[in-house]
């Protein structure tokens, strides 16, 4: 299960969302325990957030029993922080879906046409400007919560097709290179032989 989501500005780190599972950090601790638990995690997360500019477009980076995975697209930095047993191409699932439904509210917040929405997101000076974006943050939550279930089962299935595709289309690319090199050679050693 993604257990906590985050949606933070990728040139510093402002955070503009997040959201956290009801059920985070509470197995065997007290609310005081679980408090200190989610700031030391909150803290985690925004040094991580804060060293992803100039990084790679998307990665996980392991930490004792988590596994923080993360997106980087159009100036945003999305993270979500996962059991370390949760299926990573799941998890990178998830960041797409959210990926796609932040942009769509960017879109709706910022309006107009013609308005870069994402240069608009550099004007924002308090955190937390989309937290109504939380819903959506839960109800995707949700819908990954179980990595075995038919749905993501169906999602993960989609993402693998989607990779084969690609690669067949990467395949047909080469060869096709391959060929009009092949040809060139041979024009080359025509024009040799005429000479």
């Amino acid at each position: 299960m993604c257990d906590v989501t985050f949606i933070a500005r990728t040139s510093d780190g402002l955070l503009l969302a997040e959201a956290w599972s009801p059920h985070f950090g509470s197995s065997s601790s007290s609310s005081s325990m679980q408090q200190q638990e989610q700031q030391q995690l909150k803290q985690q997360v925004k040094g991580v957030l804060q060293r992803l500019q100039g990084g790679a477009a998307q990665g996980a980076i392991e930490a004792g029993r988590l596994r923080f995975y993360y997106k980087l697209s159009q100036g945003v930095s999305y993270l979500t922080v996962c059991a370390a047993a949760y299926p990573r191409r799941l998890a990178f699932c998830y960041l797409e879906e959210i990926i796609n439904s932040f942009e769509d509210e960017l879109r709706l917040s910022f309006g107009a046409r013609g308005v870069d929405v994402f240069a608009m997101l550099e004007t924002l000076e308090t955190p937390y400007h989309f937290i109504k974006f939380e819903r959506v943050l839960q109800k995707k939550r949700q819908e990954y919560a179980d990595p075995g279930s038919s749905r993501s089962l169906a999602r993960l299935n989609e993402s693998l097709a989607e990779v084969s595709d690609l690669m067949k289309q990467n395949i047909e690319e080469i060869l096709q290179r391959g060929d009009n090199l092949s040809g060139q050679q041979q024009q080359q050693q025509q024009q040799q032989q005429q000479e």
